[in-house]
């Protein structure tokens, strides 16, 4: 058996020796009290291929019940049979190297993250007997390649605070990690955004979209977006022919005049890329045929190996081209975590032409340059990046972050939404685009953005169709969003009952609390309110119910509806212990003291 060390009373082991390095395995405390670090440091004299290694223990099953990881979505539960649910794989472009088990009231057991975020690992647990949860950590070292030297770090928190302090104490610590400083944050990233995918799919139409984009500026959108489909002339979706990304003259005759109209309205622009794939049907297949690693299986279309210095040039130079030529205020760089094989042979350099095993460090390649002349061009410019490939290696390059897609389902808008800011720091987090049918009651389309209200609204939504009550639902929806962003999109986050997804959210700041129910259930608060309290009502509930722990006091309160319409302006004293709202579905009150 390996190397072994304890830390709070438990026993962390490697599995096995590293032959030829030598393993030193040592314990540390952290920060706080019930923060702890194993250190693992792997030498060898002559530099060698790093074998792949786990490093496990056991811990006492008690008093956790759910867990948390960046790939669970719904599903919460610690059953062995769940399989993948239970573990994440992670490297700079994919999940994130982090697990939380916590308790029914959401209070953390142990919570463990990586230091290293670039790289391939595993991570997660199972049951064996039920009464431990048997955790590891495997380490792809065929991935990582040839060193002399390799070392990680477990930070353990053993803290019984609630499971999101967990959380983000780890996205913390992962900002001090060398090259996980986050870029900075433009204002317009937290801005709405109106993107045209749901409303076109890749049959575009840039007349009609400017008058989307005339609609959306006088809505308060702060950006557009073009998504797939400008590449291409294929009316339906697909990627056969992505990989040489010239526009499309039949659909785009005037992309240059287009997007300077767009903008010349007051919008940001942005333009979609499929970062990796190289479809059969495209020039560039035949220019890096032998540079290609499997891209969706069945599908037409292949990733291109980014560990070739001279693939990365290719897509930089495109990148770098196509804003200046077409004065673009943003990319959204897709599909970064679909760059293909990620688990090589020992001898993946046995092909001199790339310059790493690792295609962690080589998405790192790729991105550092890409973003680096982008921000030379505009210091402001626009990266996003959806929820696959959101870890502490890619907040230096994006700062917006995207729910992946979920067209008109609410529920998991708000899941996946949540989920992101959880750790994703002061980056603006976007909701999958928001999209509903032209029949739905105003109060029921409204709960589309209610339920995505913790992030920067996304729509797409043919503006020019909307009936007259839906247009003043999504005004007033973007004007409450607009007037609360601070607190919405920076305050102190608690998605409170993580294993019941989410069904209480608040956030607040020193002057205003804001919180949202979106389950028939009350909000317990213990702490003194601020001055403002705005409660809203994200379900069908008749009434919301808020217990007090200390007495409030006289309070205003004017409930609005969906669309901004008043329904109540009254008095109420909120008082210790049970306090009832009458708040119609999709409305909200605001509580002045």
């Amino acid at each position: 058996m390996g190397q072994f060390t304890s830390v709070h009373g438990i026993e962390v082991r490697l599995s096995k020796d590293p032959a030829p390095f030598t393993a030193t395995l040592s314990t540390r405390k952290g920060e706080a009290e019930g923060i702890y670090f194993v250190d693992l440091a792997l030498r060898v004299d002559t530099p060698a291929p790093l074998p792949r290694f786990t490093i496990e223990w056991l811990l006492p099953s008690i008093d956790f019940h759910h867990k948390w990881n960046s790939r669970c979505m719904q599903n919460r539960a610690l059953d062995v049979g769940l399989g993948s649910f239970n573990r994440i794989e992670s490297a700079a472009n994919s999940g994130m190297p982090v697990f939380s088990l916590y308790n029914l009231a959401g209070v953390n057991a142990c919570t463990f993250a990586l230091s290293d975020v670039v790289h391939d690992t595993r991570m997660g647990g199972d049951y064996g007997n039920g009464k431990f949860f048997r955790c590891n950590v495997d380490v792809v070292g065929n991935a990582i390649g040839v060193v002399d030297r390799y070392e990680l770090s477990i930070r353990f928190d053993f803290r019984p605070v609630p499971y999101h302090v967990a959380l983000r104490d780890v996205a913390s610590y992962w900002q001090t990690l060398p090259g996980c400083t986050p870029c900075a944050v433009p204002e317009s990233a937290r801005k709405p955004l109106l993107s045209s995918w749901y409303i076109y799919l890749v049959d575009f139409d840039t007349g009609d979209f400017e008058k989307q984009c005339e609609l959306a500026k006088d809505l308060g959108f702060g950006t557009a977006i073009l998504d797939d489909g400008w590449q291409t002339r294929q009316r339906e979706p697909g990627y056969q022919n992505n990989g040489d990304w010239e526009v499309c003259e039949e659909k785009l005759p005037d992309l240059i005049d287009h997007v300077r109209r767009v903008q010349a309205l007051g919008l940001k622009y942005m333009v979609w890329f499929s970062v990796p794939y190289i479809g059969v049907e495209s020039k560039a297949y035949h220019r890096f045929k032998d540079m290609l690693t499997p891209g969706r299986a069945g599908s037409p279309q292949y990733a291109i190996d980014l560990r070739f210095p001279e693939a990365r040039r290719y897509l930089i130079d495109i990148y770098e081209s196509f804003v200046k030529r077409y004065g673009v205020d943003g990319l959204k760089l897709d599909f970064i975590d679909s760059v293909g094989d990620r688990d090589p042979s020992a001898d993946i350099l046995a092909d001199g032409r790339r310059d790493t095993a690792s295609m962690g460090e080589a998405v790192c390649a790729l991105l550092d340059e890409a973003t680096a002349r982008l921000r030379r061009l505009n210091p402001d410019f626009l990266i996003e990046f959806r929820q696959a490939y959101t870890g502490p290696a890619m907040r230096r390059y994006a700062n917006m972050l995207r729910a992946v897609d979920c067209a008109n389902s609410l529920g998991d808008n708000r899941v996946r939404t949540l989920d992101l800011r959880l750790l994703s720091g002061d980056t603006a987090v976007h909701s999958d685009p928001i999209t509903w049918h032209n029949d739905e009651p105003d109060h029921s389309a409204a709960m589309q953005i209610i339920h995505a209200l913790f992030s920067v609204p996304q729509i797409s939504m043919k503006l020019s169709e909307l009936g007259p009550s839906h247009l003043r639902m999504l005004r007033y929806q973007l004007e409450f969003v607009r007037a609360h962003a601070e607190v919405l999109q920076t305050g102190e986050l608690r998605p409170l009952f993580p294993h019941l997804l989410y069904p209480l959210v608040t956030a607040r700041d020193d002057r205003k609390l804001l919180a949202a129910f979106y389950a028939d259930m009350p909000l317990r608060l213990d702490e003194p309110l601020p001055p403002t309290l705005i409660l809203i009502n994200g379900c069908y509930a008749k009434e919301l119910l808020l217990e007090l722990k200390h007495e409030a006091g006289e309070a205003e309160v004017v409930v609005k509806d969906c669309c901004g319409a008043d329904v109540s302006r009254h008095s109420i004293k909120l008082t210790a212990g049970f306090n009832r709202l009458v708040v119609p579905p999709a409305g909200n009150a605001l509580v002045r003291q």
